[in-house]
């Protein structure tokens, strides 16, 4: 539809605006054709409009949106890809056919409208017929698409049918074919090719050049001069840093002296130290207080956290990582870095796999029969993650996904009843960002200082919500992938079996830390007070 009207637009100002054939046509024959000095002194031509046409004029946010010719693909409005089953098939055919009428019938709407706005009745005339002839095209094109989808799809079922019935093949959904797993040699590529260290370097790189771009605005600035430098020597930034840099600083130092994840007697007061600093420096109108009057002017009060400081704190516990990676939403907070799509695919990609490994240690002794050595390792495991921030609801989390997808590989008739309850599941995470971010919004409008509690707890429950979606995904792929390594069928029944076992044991402990009252009894701000406790302290 924008190809279209973007076309319909540029035809119709350039045939309006022609008026010397003879040069358009030279102009369209011989391209390169110098412009006419006409004895313009400059060089330049005296009457561009005269002696050229000119090219078609579409408005700089329209042409932003127009997609390249080599960039033009069905599928940005079809889906042509191979579908898995006749279902898939069927949902594929059903999407184009509402696709194909949706943008016929704006075709149909939006172009009479545009060109009677660019031409007047003239132009309504040709934008109807354009509306016609695209709605026409379009709406075709979603019956063809369609029909052929829902065909493909019967036509791939009884291969779909053999390798669910066998169980050592699984659908991978970015590449649509049927793959098998060897996580043996996922490890020995990860070890060889580019490391996550190596990717993170590259997009270090690309930050720096961009950053050397808006250098100049800086330098402009030139030495400032503060009240106090305190503060910035905490983070080890000079006065003049930008708020990304101070972002960077605090990620870097603070990830290396909490509490949680250094046990020397002085991380405490340093976390301490670190955190009153950031707090002051992230937020404009505080850093301005403070070059102006110094440390006295200003407070660190409870209420003024950065979001990226909520989230590493309650949910980047290092404990998880080996069971859930590093949080996708983590890699935003890395002021420092500028990932390509490409780059955080292969970094998810890597984390699937790890998870994927670590769960094959994991349940080890649960495949070579050892199943009260499991339980038991499983079990202390257990209470050593519910120990951490948000440790409760995670493991309820992380139980809940490892049972569902487990259930995908013991029963067929199961794994469509869980399938259908991972799509509620999604449903009811987006239902609550979407409460949550309502109640916040709320919140802030009242502006009370009684409703900050409220905002605080509501935003943490958004980003909870949000973390739950991504552990989600990412188990679901992990587990995939787990449960159709290159292994014996007897094997990857054994891995199913045992990881629905671990997952009853996350949610047994899961459900008796939340039954103790000091644990049931506490809030999200609560938590988040718990989480950041040196903050609060000073």
């Amino acid at each position: 539809l924008k190809l279209q009207f973007l076309y319909f637009i540029g035809t119709k100002k350039k045939k309006k605006k022609k008026k010397n054939p003879r040069m358009s046509g030279l102009r369209e024959e011989g391209a390169g054709v110098p412009p006419q000095n006409n004895g313009n002194p400059n060089g330049s031509s005296s009457s561009s409009s005269s002696s050229s046409p000119p090219k078609p004029s579409v408005p700089p946010e329209l042409s932003k949106l127009a997609p390249k010719a080599d960039q033009v693909n069905i599928n940005d409005v079809f889906s042509t890809n191979r579908p898995k089953n006749v279902l898939a098939g069927a949902s594929s055919g059903v999407k184009s056919l509402l696709k194909g009428t949706v943008c016929g019938v704006a075709s149909l709407t939006v172009l009479p409208a545009l060109g009677y706005k660019e031409d007047g009745i003239q132009g309504l005339a040709k934008g109807t017929v354009a509306g016609v002839l695209g709605c026409f095209g379009l709406v075709t094109a979603g019956v063809v698409v369609g029909t052929g989808q829902a065909v493909r799809g019967l036509y791939h079922t009884p291969e779909a049918m053999k390798e669910m019935i066998s169980g050592k093949k699984r659908w991978d959904k970015e590449t649509h074919k049927w793959v098998t797993d060897d996580l043996e040699s996922e490890r020995a590529r990860m070890r060889e090719n580019t490391t996550d260290s190596d990717i993170m370097d590259s997009a270090r790189r690309r930050y720096e050049e961009e950053q050397k771009k808006s250098d100049t605005a800086q330098k402009e600035t030139g030495d400032k001069i503060v009240a106090d430098q305190a503060y910035y020597n905490v983070l080890g930034v000079m006065p003049t840093a930008t708020e990304i840099q101070i972002k960077k600083a605090y990620y870097v130092k603070a990830s290396k002296c909490h509490p949680d994840k250094c046990p020397a007697p002085e991380a405490k007061q340093q976390f301490q130290e670190l955190s009153q600093a950031y707090q002051v420096l992230s937020d404009p109108s505080l850093r301005a207080k403070y070059d102006k009057e110094g440390k006295d002017a200003v407070n660190a009060p409870e209420q003024t956290m950065s979001p990226d400081v909520v989230y590493i704190s309650l949910f980047g516990s290092e404990v998880f990582e080996p069971y859930i990676g590093k949080l996708s939403y983590s890699l935003y907070f890395i002021g420092d870095m500028s990932f390509t799509r490409e780059e955080l695919e292969t970094l998810q990609h890597r984390r699937e796999v790890r998870i994927a490994l670590n769960l094959t240690s994991l349940l080890r002794p649960f495949v070579d029969g050892h199943d009260d050595a499991f339980c038991d390792a499983a079990r202390s495991l257990a209470m050593h993650l519910s120990t951490a921030s948000f440790g409760d609801r995670l493991l309820a989390v992380i139980g809940h996904e490892y049972q569902l997808n487990a259930r995908h590989r013991l029963s067929m008739w199961d794994s469509s009843c869980a399938k259908a309850q991972s799509a509620t599941d999604n449903i009811v995470s987006y239902t609550k960002i979407a409460s949550s971010g309502y109640a916040a919004y709320k919140g802030f409008k009242k502006n009370a200082p009684e409703s900050e509690e409220d905002v605080t707890s509501s935003l943490i429950e958004m980003a909870f919500e949000a973390t739950h979606l991504d552990i989600a995904k990412t188990l679901a792929n992990a587990v995939d992938k787990l449960l159709h390594d290159d292994v014996s069928n007897e094997m990857r029944d054994r891995r199913a079996r045992g990881l629905f076992k671990l997952g009853e044991i996350f949610l047994a402990v899961s459900k008796e830390q939340q039954l103790n009252t000091s644990v049931a009894q506490r809030s999200n701000v609560d938590r988040l007070r718990s989480a950041m406790t040196p903050i609060h302290e000073g």
